[in-house]
């Protein structure tokens, strides 16, 4: 019950239409191309993955077809909220813009790519806005504003060839007043025939106290939105990802193996007791999720510590705010023992992708970048 409760609110806050915080100017620009009548048929949001691109991309299209939006000559670099398309658009009726989500796509296909993708065949097709229906169903009607039809590709980079061949077709031959918006944190994983037929429009991180505010607007508290802000480099998304694996008692945990006050035995039960949400459709696959960020967590700490070591500032670091208790684990680790640790993690990390036990792969890793046990003594 309280599963399909997160999943309704997850559903409506998806839908829910929020003014994107720190991509001002970038709007403005966007705006100003359609009043100019100058607006690409086809448009690259290209950055960090967590900063904003696909909220910019809802927003932008909810502005394209609202009554009083640039389209329409209105000055406001965004939409109303008011009218009946900022309406039906929050409601997720709007008739004119098709969202395909890839990465719910991928999910349900147990797969980090789309084989096929929402643009065949039809019975494989869903959408936010068009169950059922394909992109090439959608772009087949004519437009019911009387405006644009828009489509949006979230993370369009898990797309694998077929697919974003399938897309290519539409690119290559644009109806008029046809917008397609590709939301991409890896560029490098589109076809360049997609690079050449798009306008890439570039996204940065976030000044991390304008990511620190938006995480507290969420209802993060004041200190653990901005050492979030800080881990996630600006990425509010991120952030938001890490807050709900409860990333920094994780990294508590991780960091007391580190320093040598917490056994690898110990460290284990502690990081099964932490609760948090950790995705997954079965208990293991929730289990390799809870690994991966303790993992994930580990191999950044041990690269902070060599950085720190090496003589890197404290705020240059991801987890600077930790500064103090990695310089007490640098003084009890070599660099080659770092060395070591860290490929004995990333053999860890590639082992739990290829499916071997979660519980033996942390009590392995725990191992691996505890301190040695003749320097926590020597310390001592």
């Amino acid at each position: 019950m309280a599963t399909d409760r997160r999943a309704r609110a997850a559903a409506e806050q998806e839908l829910a239409l929020t003014a994107p915080l720190g991509h001002d100017a970038l709007l403005a620009g966007l705006c100003a191309s359609v009043r100019a009548g100058r607006l690409a048929h086809a448009l690259e949001f290209v950055g960090p993955a967590g900063v904003g691109k696909f909220l910019v991309a809802r927003w932008f299209a909810a502005a394209l077809l609202c009554d009083r939006g640039p389209a329409r000559g209105g000055l406001h670099d965004g939409p109303c909220l008011e009218c009946g398309a900022c309406k039906r658009f929050q409601a997720g009726s709007h008739a004119d813009v098709f969202v395909v989500d890839v990465r719910q796509e991928a999910e349900k296909e147990r797969s980090e790519q789309l084989r096929i993708g929402r643009f065949v065949p039809r019975e494989e097709a869903r959408s936010t806005y068009w169950g059922g229906a394909t992109v090439e169903d959608f772009l087949g009607l004519r437009a019911a504003s009387g405006l644009w039809r828009i489509v949006i590709v979230r993370e369009a980079e898990r797309m694998n060839s077929e697919a974003q061949n399938a897309m290519l077709k539409s690119l290559e031959e644009p109806a008029p007043n046809v917008l397609w918006i590709l939301e991409t944190s890896e560029p490098h994983e589109l076809l360049p025939t997609i690079h050449s037929r798009a306008i890439a429009v570039r996204f940065e991180a976030l000044a991390l106290e304008l990511a620190a505010e938006i995480l507290a607007r969420a209802e993060l508290e004041p200190a653990a939105a901005r050492e979030l802000a800080r881990w996630a480099g600006g990425a509010p998304g991120v952030a938001l990802e890490l807050a709900a694996q409860a990333a920094l008692e994780l990294r508590a945990v991780t960091l007391a193996v580190l320093v040598g006050e917490a056994p690898s035995t110990t460290a284990a039960a502690a990081v099964w007791a932490v609760e948090g949400e950790f995705v997954g459709k079965t208990e293991r696959a929730q289990q390799r999720t809870r690994v991966r960020r303790v993992l994930d967590t580990a191999l950044e700490l041990v690269r902070d510590r060599e950085r720190l070591r090496a003589g890197l500032a404290p705020a240059e670091l991801p987890h600077g705010g930790v500064a103090a208790e990695l310089a007490r684990a640098a003084a009890l680790a070599t660099r080659g023992e770092s060395r070591r640790a860290l490929h004995t993690l990333l053999g860890c990390r590639s082992d739990l992708e290829s499916n071997v036990d979660p519980q033996t792969v942390l009590e392995r890793a725990l191992l691996a970048f505890a301190p040695p046990p003749a320097a926590v003594r020597a310390r001592g």
